[in-house]
């Protein structure tokens, strides 16, 4: 259970983070225009985001893409040390939208537990990534941009 309520930020802040997912994911990600929180996490289930590039590539379950994403983090909470019981109600009844790891991790990262704080995703030019399209186009996203509404 979180001990104090240590914050930062302000209401609409918006930080450039980075996720890396499978092949598949990305695919469903430009498609669907849409990203599923995990299911668990050291802060709850979650979408986790690192400040860099580099971070992201130490962390990362699958590297086959790497997404550049505009995220509204506005007030984020600060974990110290891991709570895999945080989620969505808990978080924004203590005023903040995304929680801010610190010190328990090997890099600063971010976790928000809705899709709809993501603005925009790009696939980054990592290296070419082929993805299926719903109806078996294959196409290649590197650099592709894609809007969230």
């Amino acid at each position: 259970m979180i001990s104090s309520h240590e914050k930062e930020g302000y209401d609409g802040r918006t930080l450039e983070l980075y996720h890396m997912t499978s092949s598949t994911g990305a695919g469903s990600i430009v498609t669907q225009k849409y990203m599923k929180p995990g299911s668990q996490g050291m802060f709850g289930p979650a979408i986790y985001f690192a400040e860099t590039r580099e971070a992201c590539q130490k962390k990362a379950k699958y590297q086959d893409a790497l997404l550049i994403a505009k995220v509204k983090v506005g007030v984020s909470l600060i974990c110290r040390r891991a709570d895999y019981n945080l989620n969505y109600q808990t978080v924004s009844s203590l005023g903040c939208h995304s929680v801010k790891g610190v010190d328990c991790v090997t890099s600063v990262e971010y976790a928000i537990y809705n899709s709809v704080q993501i603005i925009e995703i790009k696939i980054a030019p990592f290296f070419p990534l082929y993805i299926t399209l719903p109806g078996g186009a294959e196409i290649r996203a590197e650099g592709c941009d894609i809007q969230f509404e």
